[in-house]
């Protein structure tokens, strides 16, 4: 969404009804995407989902959460526990760019039960967090709590 804007030019650009239609058009479409941007005023729109596996493979990434297409999408935040120090790596693809592993947004604690907390960010159109079992002998099982707005 957004306005396109008409180039005007100065005793060239006819003063038509198709040019004055075009101009009072941005403020419908402005109004349009406030609004989308803006859809829950009580934020019935937050979902949390809770993905686990209780043996995720060797050398296995498994998608805790992946939604995609009504987008805008918001993680608000969550953990992940493992039965051991294996279920350890995430990762994550914001609008289909990525995945970026343990790095922003997310913060890291290794230890029994190692656990990641995902900071707050923004989605346009898609997002997808993945955790990972690093064992390549071994499966092991986790559990994960997402919060996130859509």
């Amino acid at each position: 969404m957004g306005y396109t804007k008409l180039d005007w030019v100065a005793g060239v650009t006819p003063l038509s009804e198709a040019n004055m239609d075009h101009l009072e058009e941005q403020y419908d479409e402005a109004m349009a995407d406030l609004t989308f941007h803006s859809r829950s005023t009580t934020l019935a729109d937050i979902i949390v989902a809770t993905p686990g596996n209780a043996s995720l493979g060797a050398s296995t990434w498994e998608a805790i959460l992946d939604v995609s297409g009504g987008g805008p999408y918001y993680l608000i935040g969550g953990w992940v526990s493992g039965e051991s120090t294996w279920i350890s790596g995430l990762r994550y693809t914001i609008d289909a760019a990525g995945p970026t592993s343990k790095a922003p947004p997310m913060i890291w604690y290794g230890s029994s039960g190692s656990f990641g907390i995902l900071v707050p960010c923004y989605a346009a159109t898609s997002l997808k967090i993945e955790v990972q079992n690093a064992d390549a002998g071994n499966p092991h099982g986790y559990v994960a709590q997402i919060i996130y707005r859509t």
